[in-house]
Order: structure tokens, then C-alpha cells, then sequence
């Protein structure tokens, strides 16, 4: 009977320990929840860019080197900003110096018909008087009407239509020469922004670049941002890009154990659905602040905690799928042994 009472000790002293070592195990086990997430690529130039071509639609499923977009690179775009900068400036003193011109030519027709209204007038009031004069002597049979006075109006109209002619050519020589100086003056505005224009027309012919952008492995078109023919200014978002596979877990840590996980720490992240499915994971980024965790990752989506957030990656070849809520756990009672044939783990039962 004493022999069996001893037995019965001995068991529940081991089970006592068992539980206990049991207990402690767990209580090194730091758990919390993330989601995994494909890594996105946003796909840019560092110099401004024409789209040619876009090869892709959002959302479409590509593998490796498949073309995505056709862009034209403009180098030197400074030099072609002041090139027209220089043009502008140049057709703008053309038209002040054309308004110039033209204004003069508009003031010389101004006094070439004040000077032949007037020359005119004298010729109308000549003609006038001769005529009065013949009306008074038309019914006076006993007065002769001197030759003498007609003779006299018909060479000052003579002489008046002489000046007449004179004036009007001496002012279509001026109009003449001023249009001559208009088409001739031309000449060197228009040689010059010719010149600009064809420099232009050279250094973008010689500096046009056409690059083909090409996906670097398979994965996921994203967003598509640009339009074909559309210019792009230095590191504005053409489309986003997405990798097959989600390769890292956002993961947020209570803030009562933030202390207890450092960058490079080893990670094991497991799914919700299957524990079985599980992969090594590394700490590749810490939060700089303590944030509300979201509803979804939290112990109790009811109860508001907060947290930091982590980053971890995984391996590219997993089979969770994007946003698929993950287990995270942190292993500090002993080293997780890394089976990199098969990319899982084994973690000590």
C-alpha cells in the first residue's frame, strides 16, 4: 500500500512539472497577428518621359520580361525650355517692331490724305469760281468775258493737279519704303527663331531615347496611372506593380512587449487557417510610433489597443494570399530551426 501511494506521488509531481515546464515554454512565446501583403513596385523615371505605348491593363497577371511600356526619355529639357523661352522673346519684339512699322505706315497714309483733301479743296473751289464767273458773264450780251481771268484758273488747276501727282507719289514712296523695311526687317527675327526652331528639332531628334520597361519578374499590374502620348515630369508614377506572392507580413506588437523585438529577430508566421502552414520570417522594419492596432489584428476586435508596427519578410515562394490575416509569433525561449529546402520551419513541441 505504501509502495503504491509513493507511485501516486511521483506521477503527480511529474505531471506538476510537466505543467509547469509547459507553462513556462509558452510564457517565452510572444504572439500577435498581421496580414501578408505583396510587395508593390512603383514604376518611374528620373527624368521626364513621353508614353509611347502601355502593353498592360490593371489587374492583368504578367510573368517575367513581358513588355509593359514603350517611353521616349527627352534629354537636355532645360535646353529646350530656353530655346522657347529665347523664341517667345524674339516674336515678341517682332510684333512690337511690327506694330512700330505699321503704325508709321498707317501715320503716312494719315498725312497723304490730309495733304490730297486739301490740294483737293483748292482744285473744288478753282472750278467753283470759274464756274460763278461764267454763270454772271452767261447773261451779259453787252460784256465780253475775259479770256485772260480762265486762262489763269485752268494753270492753277494745272499746277494744283501737278502737286497732286507729286504729293501722292512722294507718299506712296514713303509707304513703299516702309513695307519694303516691314518684309526686309523680317528677315533677321525670322532667320533667328528658324534657327532656334531647327536646333530644337535637332537636339530632340539626337536626345529622344526610346525605352522599352520590361516586367522584372512575374507578378501583378497595379494601377495604371499615364495615357499614351502623355508627358510625364522626373519620378511622377507611370503604373504600380505587384509581386505574385506576398514576400512580407505587416504585423502590430502589443505595446507592453515593444521592447522585446528588434530588427533581424527571427519571426514565425503561420496562417489563421492552417497552423501547418507556416514559414520562417525576419524583423526588416519597426514602426517609430505607437499606433491604434486595426480591428481586424487585434486579440478582441472590440477592445480599442494599441501598439507598433512590424514589418517582416517571408519567403517569395508561401502560399498565403494577399491581405490573408497571419500568426506572428516570436520564439525566445530557444532558436528556430531554418529548413530552407522547403522554406518551412520546425519549431521544438
Amino acid at each position: 500500500m505504501k509502495y503504491i501511494n509513493l507511485f501516486y506521488i511521483a506521477i503527480l509531481m511529474i505531471a506538476v512539472s510537466l505543467f509547469l515546464l509547459q507553462k513556462k515554454h509558452k510564457s517565452n512565446i510572444i504572439s500577435f497577428y498581421g496580414y501578408a501583403e505583396n510587395k508593390e513596385t512603383e514604376i518611374n523615371f528620373n527624368h521626364p518621359v513621353q508614353v509611347k505605348k502601355i502593353h498592360v491593363l490593371p489587374g492583368q497577371q504578367i510573368k517575367k520580361d513581358t513588355p509593359i511600356l514603350d517611353v521616349i526619355r527627352k534629354e537636355n529639357d532645360i535646353k529646350f525650355i530656353d530655346q522657347d523661352y529665347k523664341k517667345e522673346g524674339i516674336l515678341a519684339e517682332k510684333k512690337i517692331w511690327i506694330n512700330k512699322i505699321e503704325g508709321q505706315i498707317k501715320l503716312i497714309k494719315e498725312e497723304k490724305s490730309i495733304e490730297l483733301s486739301a490740294i483737293t479743296n483748292r482744285k473744288n473751289n478753282l472750278i467753283s469760281d470759274r464756274e460763278f464767273t461764267n454763270e454772271l458773264y452767261e447773261g451779259l450780251k453787252s460784256v465780253t468775258k475775259p479770256s485772260q481771268n480762265n486762262t489763269t484758273i485752268a494753270d492753277e488747276l494745272q499746277t494744283l493737279e501737278e502737286e497732286y501727282q507729286r504729293v501722292s507719289k512722294l507718299y506712296d514712296q514713303k509707304i513703299k519704303n516702309k513695307e519694303e523695311e516691314l518684309s526686309i526687317g523680317n528677315r533677321p527675327y525670322d532667320s533667328e527663331i528658324e534657327r532656334l526652331s531647327q536646333e530644337k528639332l535637332h537636339d530632340e531628334t539626337q536626345s529622344s531615347i526610346e525605352i522599352s520597361m520590361i516586367a522584372p519578374k512575374d507578378g501583378l499590374i497595379g494601377n495604371i496611372y499615364c495615357k499614351e502620348e502623355e508627358h510625364f515630369t522626373s519620378y511622377k508614377t507611370l503604373l504600380s506593380f505587384y509581386e505574385p506572392n506576398p514576400s512580407i507580413i505587416k504585423g502590430f506588437i502589443q505595446e507592453d512587449f515593444i521592447m522585446q523585438i528588434n530588427l533581424e529577430d527571427k519571426i514565425v508566421v503561420k496562417s489563421t487557417k492552417d497552423e501547418n502552414i507556416k514559414y520562417n520570417g525576419k524583423v526588416i522594419g519597426l514602426g517609430s510610433r505607437i499606433v491604434e492596432i486595426p480591428p481586424r489584428l487585434r486579440k478582441r476586435e472590440d477592445i480599442k489597443t494599441f501598439g507598433r508596427e512590424i514589418i517582416v519578410s517571408i519567403p517569395e515562394q508561401n502560399q498565403f494570399l494577399q491581405k490573408e490575416k497571419t500568426i506572428l509569433e516570436l520564439v525566445s525561449s530557444m532558436p528556430i530551426e531554418d529548413d530552407s529546402a522547403t522554406n518551412t520551419i520546425s519549431v521544438p513541441k
